[in-house]
């Protein structure tokens, strides 16, 4: 009869552990205090614009990069935002299905929109900024990444 007992416990332990539990998002948040940017010490806390944006996206479950980006003759510095979404091109389906889509913006200091890429339409501002070799990356800003969750 204790063995029966002990057996029946054991069971119900086994069937409750089985219990999924619902999981929060996983997600990744990278912050650069240490970058200097646009005139300003710590551009995600000076520049009201950027600071504003960060905090908006922090519920949004896209992947964006904000780099900080310098003409290497002019020093002029640009805030280059890059979005990633993806999404499964079949229901249900693996990293071999996804397909990625996305929206590159380059804003000037003040937090005006100069020009955009994206998948759906190529621009030539971009190829003219991006592979003239005249801007550098001096650094991430700024990151939140999805990618985790939406790997099954």
């Amino acid at each position: 009869m204790k063995n029966l007992i002990i057996t029946a416990l054991l069971f119900v332990l086994a069937l409750a552990g089985c219990e999924k539990k619902a999981e929060a998002p996983q997600y990744e948040i990278y912050e650069n205090h240490n970058i200097s940017a646009c005139g300003v010490d710590d551009p995600l806390r000076n520049l009201d614009w950027l600071a504003e944006f960060t905090a908006n996206y922090k519920d949004e479950a896209i992947n964006v990069t904000i780099y900080l980006y310098a003409n290497i003759e002019t020093k002029e510095e640009n805030i280059v935002m890059m979005y990633r979404l993806y999404t499964y091109s079949i229901p249900g389906g693996s990293l071999e299905t996804m397909d990625p889509h996305f929206a590159d913006q380059v804003y000037s200091c003040s937090g005006e929109r100069l020009f955009v890429d994206s998948s759906e339409e190529h621009y030539k501002e971009w190829d003219d900024y991006f592979y003239s070799g005249k801007n550098e990356s001096k650094g991430i800003i700024w990151y939140i990444s999805w990618y985790k969750s939406r790997i099954k």
